[in-house]
This record gives structure tokens, C-alpha cells and sequence, in this order.
């Protein structure tokens, strides 16, 4: 099959999280109940203000060669900047899947993964190399369904460590991070709840300084509304958004947005056949309607 597409989004359900790992094992009922990990906590809380809001065009296409995985991309930002990669991905063996990235500017990653061997964990270990050459490993494990960490260090000493556990649609979480200047430099906390059409998060970082609570509630089966508010407790500086998503069909969704610096934004995804999806975005800055801000994108996907 191949597919074309213009930009790729990762969508996480409103009661729920999907994690892809690459062993049979994965079928099992203890990882079907699994805890969303830390990066995916509050993420139902601020998708209708985040998704399908994006500027500047991207082009992906993606094919298959004799088991290979392959993505090439080709991104055009709104400053006429243009780049792209060429990504593969492929499982020599069960339980194993190497992927690969070569950039237009002559960046190459490359990374192994490996899971299956302890029920619950996964591993990997990938390599940057552009001016230099960067190595880190990292892994992911989750206790039960209920509780998972994840962690990883690179080869200039930088170091994360995140734990994230659930209780019936509570969600919390910690992640620390560490470098070989400064031991601990870093600790993000996040929570979240999910239920009877409810979505709320909260988030603490930047060393308790930042702080964002989000909320999106689902006033029917078509549409939701969602607010985010954040700020920064040493210059006091708030930006307060709220917006809504209206599924305007069963191929069509609109949302718009609108926070307190005066941006104004808007989002439009139609899937106009059974293989073409289009995607159009755009934000204006009402705070300076004559300057040059404004930002539009658009997409138009294939699956042919």
C-alpha cells in the first residue's frame, strides 16, 4: 500500500492511549489495560486546541519494499525553507526493529529496538550523527497496568527518568531530568483525568516555574469545547486559550481557537474519498493584523 500524506499526527483516543511495540506478546490482556506513558499524560485535555494546527506544508510518502518500511518526506516551512529525509523501518527478527533517517542537510540516525524478552520491557539504542557523532540508550517498562517508567542517558551525559501510574481515569506522573553540569536540572509532574465526557490535566515544569491546566468537555456525540490556561510564576506572564472541535459530518472536522495574545486560528480536516484526506490551517495575529505573523498550512493525503 502506498501512502501520501502531508503531514502525520499521532491521535490518542479521549479514554485511552495506543503504545506500538513489536512482540506477540503485545495481544496479552495485561498490556491491552496498559498506563499511558509520561509523555502521553493530559494529551486528550489539549487535542482539540493542538490538533491539525500546523503551519508551513509537509509531504510524506510511504511504501513498502520487500518487508522495509519506507518514508520519504519533504517539508516547506512559510520562510520558503526546504528539507527532508528519506526514514526506514524494518524487523529482521520478532521482537526486533531497526529504522534508519538520512536528512537533506546530512543527518543520519539509526536505531535498534528490542522487546519480548522480559514481559513489559522494551529497550533501544539509536545513534545521531551529523558534525559529530551522538549515542543514547533508552527503555520502557511497565510494571503492570497500572504503573510504567521510562528512561534514557546519552553519550554527553544527559539523562531522563519518568514514572507514570493510573487509577481508574486518574492519571499521574514525574519525569527528572539530569546532566553531567548540573545533576538535576530539570522535573516535570503532570496529572489527568478522563471520565463521563471529561478530560482535564494539569502540568508543573520547568522547575515548578510553569505551570498549565487544560480541560475539554464533550457536549454531545459532534462537539467538544476546551480551554488551556498557562503561566509563569516568576514574570507572571498568562496566556489563556479556549476553542472547540465540531465534527461537521462523518468526513469532516472543524476546529477553531482563540487565546489572549490575540491569535486567532482555525483548522478544517475532510476526508473528500476513500483514499484522499484534506487538511487546511491557518492563524492570524489580530494584535497586528498589517505585519507579516500570520501563519497557513495545508495537506492533502493519499492512500492509494
Amino acid at each position: 500500500m502506498l501512502t501520501s500524506s502531508l503531514w502525520l499526527n499521532s491521535h490518542y483516543g479521549k479514554h485511552s492511549c495506543e503504545i506500538i511495540l513489536d512482540s506477540e506478546w503485545l495481544v496479552s490482556d495485561f498490556l491491552k489495560n496498559m498506563v499511558c506513558l509520561f509523555g502521553d499524560i493530559g494529551k486528550a485535555a489539549s487535542d482539540p486546541l493542538s490538533k491539525d494546527f500546523v503551519s508551513g506544508n509537509k509531504f510524506d510518502v510511504d511504501y513498502k519494499i520487500k518487508g522495509v518500511s519506507v518514508t520519504n518526506k519533504l517539508s516547506l516551512n512559510n520562510k520558503g525553507g526546504i528539507s527532508g529525509s528519506a526514514d526506514l523501518k524494518f524487523t529482521p527478527v520478532d521482537g526486533v526493529t531497526i529504522k534508519g533517517s538520512l536528512g537533506s542537510g546530512g543527518d543520519i540516525n539509526a536505531k535498534v529496538e528490542h522487546s519480548g524478552a522480559v514481559k513489559g520491557l522494551k529497550v533501544a539504542v539509536n545513534a545521531d550523527i551529523k558534525d559529530s557523532v551522538k549515542a543514547k540508550g533508552s527503555f520502557e517498562y511497565h510494571f503492570c497496568s497500572y504503573a510504567a517508567a521510562t528512561g534514557s542517558v546519552d553519550s554527553t551525559g544527559k539523562a531522563t527518568a519518568t514514572l507514570s501510574s493510573s487509577h481508574e481515569g486518574m492519571v499521574a506522573g514525574v519525569s527528572a531530568a539530569f546532566s553531567a553540569k548540573k545533576s538535576l536540572h530539570d522535573v516535570v509532574i503532570k496529572s489527568s483525568y478522563s471520565g463521563h465526557g471529561v478530560d482535564v490535566a494539569a502540568e508543573l515544569s520547568k522547575n515548578f516555574d510553569a505551570v498549565t491546566l487544560a480541560a475539554s468537555r464533550a457536549l454531545n456525540s459532534d462537539t467538544t469545547v476546551a480551554s488551556e490556561f498557562k503561566t509563569s510564576l516568576s514574570s507572571l506572564k498568562h496566556v489563556f486559550t479556549v476553542g472547540a472541535e465540531k465534527k461537521l459530518s462523518a468526513t469532516e472536522t472543524a476546529r477553531v481557537k482563540f487565546n489572549s495574545d490575540m491569535h486567532v486560528s482555525a483548522a478544517y480536516t475532510a476526508k473528500i474519498t476513500s483514499s484522499a484526506t484534506m487538511k487546511v490551517s491557518g492563524t492570524l495575529n489580530a494584535a497586528n493584523l498589517a505585519g507579516d505573523v500570520h501563519k497557513v498550512g495545508a495537506a492533502l493525503s493519499f492512500k492509494l
